[in-house]
């Protein structure tokens, strides 16, 4: 996998393949999801002389080396267009517009390789589903690009048949290791539950070890490995704080110990990207969570919990002020519980919030 995922992963010499399950959907996504508004298809039209002829005025330019002509362009939506300004296209086995198929056709089959010796193709990205795989047999091609979504569903035999796509000089690329084992050795990843399991092994090794630079690297592991395996980050970094902190979170954060593998869990998150104020936001969520288990007991001591964190520099006020003013997201006709777990911690910390407010005050 290149740095940057999928955008990333893009050749800067030739076409990239990137097999997909919505091949028109991530197409757009690549091309930026500009404004139509603001990137209307006149803003491309008119750019030769007043005096050209009537020929060149059947043309629409959309960027350098691609142009189609009017007529064409006029039976496709704006979104279309600015994808193929952008030198992305698309292939699918229903839905193809005529004009996306015949640029996608152009592209594979029609421009030599020497062309792209200097800079890339005018269309140097096609997005396909696995129907079209098949029909990218072109030297053009230096790139594929399997993604997690289509990559989970395909067998090992079918993994073989997407890299014989590939030519000889060019390069394979899965985006996660899940999805490369798969391909590699026809091995299926482990469930969702035995990927939580290696983190709360991971990170109850960091919350043990002695020394902030080996609790760092137990976190720093436990989250890679989930990643890796396709779990989201956010649910990474919460299952690895649910790891140090459970229903006793009280007598917990009494740990140096848990103190410190929570900021461990913190750094990690950084490295990964992660800002400070999102992490606190999930810590703060898990709490939460911990309150719908244990409402009675632990509501009450909300605010001296959140003092400790905030004392311990792993809670700063604008994310402990987001939280409090975040309304509650689910359906409480179906999880009432959960919309009273939102009610209770709220007014739990509400003690913490205040002291927040005053010493605001004293300051100014």
């Amino acid at each position: 996998k290149k740095a940057g995922g999928l955008a990333g992963a893009l050749s800067t010499t030739g076409v990239t393949m990137v097999a997909t399950l919505e091949p028109r959907a991530l197409a757009l996504q690549l091309a930026g999801n500009v404004d139509k508004a603001s990137r209307s298809r006149k803003a491309e039209e008119g750019d030769g002389p007043e005096d050209a002829n009537a020929a060149a005025d059947t043309r629409l330019k959309l960027r350098t080396g691609l142009s189609v002509d009017l007529d064409e362009a006029d039976i496709v939506d704006d979104e279309t267009l600015l994808m193929l300004q952008h030198g992305i296209a698309y292939a699918s086995s229903v839905g193809t517009e005529p004009l996306v198929a015949r640029m996608y056709t152009q592209t594979l089959l029609h421009a030599p390789e020497r062309a792209f010796a200097a800079k890339l193709p005018p269309i140097h990205t096609v997005c396909v589903d696995y129907s079209s795989v098949y029909g990218t047999d072109s030297v053009a091609v230096d790139t594929i690009v399997m993604t997690d979504e289509l990559g989970q569903r395909l067998s090992w035999e079918d993994h073989q048949q997407f890299l014989g796509r590939l030519r000889r000089d060019g390069k394979a690329i899965y985006l996660s290791m899940r999805t490369m084992r798969l391909a590699a050795l026809g091995a299926r990843p482990p469930s969702p539950a035995a990927i939580v399991a290696r983190i709360r092994a991971a990170v109850g090794a960091a919350v043990a070890a002695e020394g902030k630079g080996q609790q760092l690297s137990a976190c720093r592991d436990a989250l890679a490995s989930a990643i890796g395996e396709g779990m989201q980050t956010d649910d990474a970094i919460t299952h690895a704080l649910r790891a140090v902190l459970d229903e006793e979170v009280m007598a917990q954060l009494r740990d140096k110990q848990r103190l410190g593998a929570l900021g461990a869990v913190l750094a990690a998150s950084k490295e990964r990207g992660v800002k400070p104020t999102r992490w606190q936001g999930l810590l703060l969520e898990m709490l939460e969570k911990l309150v719908s288990l244990e409402a009675s007991a632990l509501a009450p001591k909300l605010s001296k919990l959140l003092e400790r964190l905030y004392e311990a520099d792993l809670l700063a006020e604008p994310a402990v002020l987001a939280w409090t003013a975040k309304e509650f997201g689910g359906n409480a006709a179906t999880r009432p519980e959960l919309k009273a777990a939102h009610l209770a911690a709220r007014k739990g910390a509400a003690a913490f919030v205040a002291w927040l407010a005053e010493a605001d005050e004293e300051s100014d």
